[in-house]
Order: C-alpha cells, then sequence, then structure tokens
C-alpha cells in the first residue's frame, strides 16, 4: 500500500499539481512517511501532490519506529549491502511514478530515504538517471554518509557503497535542501552526505532535533519556503 495525503483541492486541481516523489527512511514505508511528513504537506498541498514509495526489500522495523508505529508494518528498506539492488529500487520508483503519471519536479527523503535521494541527484547529474524525468531539486532529511549508489559506475561490489568520493571536482550540482538535527546522533554523517553537494547550490537547516522530520511550525515553514523557492526559481 503507498501512502497519500489529500488536501482540500478538488480531484481535478490535485490532478495538476507537480508531483514530489518522497522516499521513507529505512524499516518504515510509505505510509508510515505519509503520516511523518503530514505538517509539511499541509503547507504545501496547494502547491504539490506528495507521492510515495514503498522501497522493494522487507525488513523489520527501523530505529525508532517502534512503539509510536507498532502494528504499522510491513516495513522495507532500499538496500541490501553488500548486494547488488539498484536495478530493483529503480524499479518500484519507476512503476510508482507510471501509475501517478504526474508531472514530478523534485524528490524529498529521510534517513535511508535521503540517501536514496542524493543517489537519485548523483544519476541524474552523470546522465545515468532512468525514470524520464529531471527534478528541478532534492530535499535531504537527516540522511548519512553517501549517497546510495544507483548504477554499475557507482556501485561499490566490496562494501555495497559508493565508489565516488566527494572532491573539489565532483559534486552534485542540482539545487538540494538539507536538514541535520543538532541533536540527531548522526549529526557529523548527514554533513558528511552534503559534502557530496556543491555549497552554492544546497541550503542548510540545522534545528534542534534528534532524528525525526521537523515538527514544529516554524521549521516546516522555513523547510515549505525554500522548497517553493527552489521550485520557481
Amino acid at each position: 500500500m503507498q501512502g497519500e495525503f489529500h488536501s482540500s483541492l478538488d480531484a481535478a486541481t490535485a490532478a495538476q499539481l507537480p508531483r514530489i516523489l518522497c522516499l521513507h527512511g529505512g524499516g518504515t514505508s510509505a505510509v508510515i512517511f505519509s503520516i511523518q511528513t503530514i505538517r509539511l504537506q499541509r503547507v504545501l498541498g496547494r502547491h504539490f501532490h506528495f507521492v510515495f514509495v514503498d522501497a522493494p526489500f522487507p525488513s523489520g522495523p527501523g530505529p525508532d519506529v517502534l512503539p509510536v508505529f507498532e502494528g504499522c508494518g510491513p516495513y522495507y528498506m532500499w538496500h541490501q549491502p553488500p548486494r547488488e539492488t539498484y536495478e530493483e529500487v529503480l524499479a518500484v520508483i519507476r512503476k510508482r511514478m507510471d501509475e501517478d503519471g504526474g508531472h514530478f519536479v523534485g524528490c524529498l527523503g529521510f534517513s535511508q530515504g535521503a540517501k536514496m535521494v542524493a543517489g537519485l541527484l548523483q544519476e541524474q547529474q552523470d546522465g545515468r538517471l532512468p525514470l524520464g524525468v529531471e527534478f528541478q531539486f532534492g530535499v535531504v532529511l537527516n540522511g548519512a554518509d553517501g549517497p546510495l549508489p544507483l548504477s554499475s559506475q557507482t556501485f561499490d561490489p566490496t562494501t555495497g557503497g559508493n565508489l565516488q568520493q566527494p572532491d573539489g571536482e565532483y559534486q552534485i550540482s542540482v539545487p538540494s535542501i538539507h536538514v541535520h538535527g543538532l541533536e540527531d546522533a548522526i549529526y557529523n554523517r548527514s554533513k558528511r552526505l552534503a559534502i557530496y553537494f556543491k555549497p552554492s547550490t544546497m541550503t542548510v537547516f540545522e534545528f534542534r532535533i534528534g532524528h525525526h522530520l521537523p515538527a514544529s511550525a516554524p521549521e516546516n515553514n522555513q523547510l515549505a519556503e525554500a522548497i517553493l523557492k527552489l521550485y520557481h526559481k
């Protein structure tokens, strides 16, 4: 089952809205992520339609999923290192986008889903993204380390990690927004993921939160304003 938020817009108007592809964290699901992002959707529901995708691999519940989402399984994850899984991952995303049929302008992900967003934008920048779209922006929420590898050019068969290392010559230049939690145990690893992105094309918010999405109205308003700014740029 794919999660979906229905705004107060009529169906015909909502069908015309630009889409944001939403990728959940490891050990959760599309339904759970639709609940976790409800505050942001309420702010942006008249501007975008949020489309959620279940990752292809079953898993146990992720960190901090229980007890809040007890009984809300099944739960899924985006990779199974060191096994090569990117074709399966891209297949479920492509299927969901085709089912929706809308115009996708951005991608948004949390935790493991944020690494997925980074991986999609990396493939797009290098001309290898097989989804038939070109994202205008990406939103990277509490990610860690490096982009998930989504092609043979980036997949490291030894570790299952990303072969590409960030440096002055290679950085993702697709406009991006990054949220780091100052009280998140993976705060420094979130900063590590941000190094893969070009500083001049990214916006960084550091909120006093743990490993969860922004909860307060001011935080969600700031994030929403930044997303709208990138979309209209």
